[in-house]
């Protein structure tokens, strides 16, 4: 009887958010932000102790993630008698008081008609499933509308269909697919929205089962997130759906289930391609059971967050990116090593205004060069929101010059990074090279943007001051790792060259026009004419731009400084930082 009366109350409260149809209304947040919740492959048998622990896995996020919605993909139940299973699954989501809808999968059919799921579903308060047009294929394509948290307008659209179960005909394969009448339903849904919504696209998501063939397009890719245990079961005809998410510019990704060991998600041509995490214990597949979640943003209509929960935590988490260009402030700083006989001008006098001038430019990367340990461990401690990577060039530990990347570690994850020596035997520490006075080194690393999701290779290098072949060879090999490592990246170099414009060293960046100036990109440049001073010992006339800001194509560039060499009559360091403002499109 309690557990009757809480039931009740439960649905009581429920009627506040439902609409004159008596069907729950989705809706943003007051912050902004709404969750989903894909649960696929549960797997259920009556009977079967495995079920408990589906369920268990079950509460367990909903409880930990509080969806607004969770959306079940396919493959729920799989053995009789499912008219007793589904009524229990309902009852999860029920005492969660969390609305809930579903799609189907190739096994939900084998057991129970599909309309004789919606027949035992409706009764639910809680589910917000429909069975869609009758005359067109399959049962349970519909649209959930996600509406604005100031008004009752749909903000957002989440397309549920029936991607069916088994071809009739074994020329064709074995799996079922989209057909070509519930592409056309879904284009002119679409279409409706956009022009309800000023010929705006509406930001959309898609689930349904079983994958599309666009899902090889990102299977093994090195941008793809995710665990990639088995092959695509997809269906072999394409009868188009992908094709029209793109055509239609609403669906930003498209999740669903059927391959258990696959929980991955990439972009192909802008869409989100995702699998959910399996669900059910009595599914096949080596993943701890879980589900995916997923996260929109009103403020940010083109930009959803997604990841895996389990009951050991997050996993995989993932960006969708903006559709704009990703900006960026980039400077490149020698900050002179710290020297004893530099008296006045000694990095204990300097550090604090150095690093105050990063902070007030707001920079995201960094390239240093000349940085000694004990600088290392000041601009640490001065620039807590920042991670650095790098080695010392003497030993490859901490002896010897830095050249340490610096960024934003709230901004940026650093998949991969590394160093090698400007020599001829680039793998060893402390090499010197050719007819260098000095080692060399440079330090790259790989970055991701973690709101935007956008990759980007970052490399940084000193080269030496006395060896013309030094810099020549020096650059050849720098050239030949960025491209290797980059694998066709957006690529960011900052470095002192110890070359001008004019030099035989800057023209090879140049050369082939793969590489450019972000100094000739900019659409003005300062008075300033150089970037070594000498602490101001260099005349004016004479003082070289030797620092330098290259990029690859496709990055604009908006700002080109030179700061200027004092703050508060205080030297910065002998050479003027350079500092870019970039979008990486």
């Amino acid at each position: 009887m309690k557990k009757l009366f809480l039931f009740l109350l439960a649905v009581a409260g429920l009627t506040a958010c439902q609409t004159a149809t008596n069907k729950v209304q989705l809706k943003y947040n007051d912050n902004g932000t709404f969750k989903i919740a894909q649960f696929t492959d549960m797997h259920f048998i009556d009977g079967s102790p495995n079920s408990a622990k589906t369920e268990a896995t079950i509460r367990y996020v909903l409880e930990t993630e509080k969806p607004d919605v969770a959306i079940l993909t396919g493959d729920q139940v799989i053995d009789k008698p499912s008219k007793d299973v589904w009524p229990k699954i309902a009852r999860i989501f029920e005492e969660a008081r969390t609305p809930f809808a579903v799609v189907f999968g190739n096994h939900d059919a084998e057991t129970i008609t599909r309309d004789s799921v919606f027949d035992i579903l409706s009764r639910s308060p809680y589910f917000i499933g429909e069975r869609g047009p009758e005359d067109i294929h399959g049962i349970g394509n519909y649209i959930l509308e996600v509406r604005s948290r100031t008004s009752d307008k749909p903000a957002a659209l989440l397309y549920c269909f029936d991607s069916n179960d088994y071809t009739r005909n074994d020329k064709l394969g074995h799996y079922d697919w989209i057909r070509y009448d519930q592409i056309a339903w879904y284009r002119q849904q679409s279409k409706r929205y956009t022009q309800a919504n000023n010929n705006q696209p509406l930001p959309a998501l898609a689930f349904f089962h079983i994958p599309l063939q666009e899902y090889a397009n990102i299977a093994g890719k090195e941008a793809t997130v995710g665990t990639q245990g088995e092959g695509i079961a997809y269906g072999k005809i394409n009868s188009g759906m992908f094709a029209s998410f793109v055509d239609m510019q609403d669906v930003m990704g498209v999740f669903v289930g059927h391959d258990h060991d696959n929980d991955y998600i990439g972009i192909a041509f802008d869409i989100a391609l995702a699998f959910g995490r399996v669900t059910g214990a009595d599914a096949y597949g080596k993943l701890e059971r879980g589900a995916r979640i997923i996260e929109l943003y009103e403020d940010k209509p083109d930009v959803f967050t997604t990841w895996i929960r389990v009951p050991s935590g997050v996993e995989h988490k993932f960006y969708y990116p903006s559709r704009q260009p990703l900006p960026l402030h980039v400077m490149t700083f020698n900050i002179r090593y710290d020297n004893p006989v530099d008296g006045p001008d000694n990095w204990q006098y300097r550090k604090d205004v150095a690093t105050e001038m990063i902070k007030e430019y707001d920079v995201d990367l960094l390239g240093t060069q000349e940085v000694l340990i004990n600088q290392l461990h000041d601009l640490k401690e001065r620039l807590p929101q920042y991670a650095a990577t790098g080695v010392g060039r003497a030993d490859g530990k901490e002896a010897g010059e830095y050249c340490a990347i610096f960024y934003k570690q709230d901004k940026f994850e650093a998949e991969k990074s590394g160093n090698f020596w400007l020599s001829e035997t680039p793998e060893i520490a402390g090499s010197k090279g050719w007819d260098g006075a000095c080692e060399r080194i440079a330090t790259w690393a790989i970055l991701r943007e973690k709101q935007s999701n956008k990759r980007l290779f970052f490399i940084n290098t000193h080269l030496d001051h006395v060896g013309k072949i030094a810099r020549r060879e020096g650059v050849k090999l720098l050239l030949e790792r960025a491209k290797a490592e980059s694998n066709g990246l957006p690529v960011i170099i900052t470095g002192d060259f110890n070359a001008s414009l004019e030099s035989e060293a800057i023209q090879q960046v140049l050369a082939g026009k793969k590489f450019f100036d972000t100094r000739l990109l900019a659409p003005s440049v300062p008075e300033i004419s150089g970037t070594y001073h000498g602490f101001g010992k260099a005349p004016a006339e004479e003082r070289e731009i030797i620092d330098y800001i290259f990029v690859t194509g496709g990055i604009a560039v908006n700002t080109y400084t030179i700061i200027p060499e004092k703050r508060n009559d205080i030297y910065l360091s002998d050479h003027n930082p350079v500092y870019v403002e970039i979008e990486i499109k």
